[in-house]
């Protein structure tokens, strides 16, 4: 019967399945009321003689009619009003269905669109500066970070990169106050590079090991990068800038 209807009724050429479902409840209520209303119709008019008695209209005759056709006509009643409540409750539900998947296919736009932006302005930013290769960064690991719920539609900032941004202060500032307080020679470069490197891991970037003062000047140009990113796309007072550098 579902081919049928699928067939007859052309329901195959509606692209909404929740649509296409609801219309098709539809009809079988109207084709089994139908159906159940002509049955009693007839044979109740079998039963009770009606067949047999004459052809009229007079308001006599239509009441007898009414009388002796009541549960029939009871019948195709009910078959009108529960017709009316799964067409209520059932465009509600495809509304809501149809509203879902459009705010989900939203969404989605918005998330490919606000990632081809970030990914154009950072690549363009990391181009301007000579001692960064556009190798070292993975630009999709870094939005994420920032952005991971893009994909749901939204573009709040994540609490996992208000982390980073702090753990960052945090490594920066442990080195400048040891480098303030060190005596000759006893600030740990190589212990330093190795906390900021692993700590760039999770924004998708890799810090090449480097001599000293190569290894500073390719440090300025990433947190310079991060404090950009952070000021154009973070729009959250809880994002600060990265700590002063003081340790050399």
């Amino acid at each position: 019967m579902k081919k049928f209807f699928k067939r007859y009724f052309l329901l195959e050429r509606i692209d909404s399945p929740p649509l296409r479902y609801l219309l098709l409840c539809l009809i079988t209520i109207i084709s089994l009321g139908i159906i159940l209303f002509i049955t009693s119709l007839f044979f109740t008019g079998i039963q009770e003689g009606f067949f047999s008695r004459n052809f009229c209209f007079h308001n006599t005759c239509i009441s007898n009619f009414t009388k002796g056709y009541s549960q029939s006509i009871l019948i195709l009643q009910a078959t009108f009003i529960l017709l009316g409540l799964v067409a209520s409750i059932g465009g509600i539900v495809v509304a809501l269905l149809g509203y879902t998947n459009s705010v989900s296919v939203s969404a989605l736009g918005n998330h490919i669109s606000h990632f081809k932006i970030f990914q154009e302005y950072l690549s363009y930013e990391i181009n301007k500066r000579d001692r960064l290769s556009p190798s070292s960064f993975d630009i999709f690991k870094w939005y994420n970070i920032i952005f991971n719920k893009s994909r749901s539609g939204s573009t709040s900032i994540s609490q996992d990169y208000r982390d980073l941004i702090i753990k960052i202060n945090s490594a920066i500032t442990e080195s400048n106050n040891a480098c303030s307080h060190a005596k000759s020679g006893s600030f740990s470069y190589v212990k330093h590079q190795i906390n900021i490197t692993t700590l760039l891991r999770d924004f998708g970037i890799t810090h090449p090991r480097l001599p000293r003062n190569d290894y500073y000047e390719v440090e300025d140009q990433v947190f310079e990068l991060i404090d950009n990113i952070n000021r154009e796309f973070c729009y959250s007072s809880s994002i600060e800038p990265l700590v002063k550098r003081l340790y050399r």
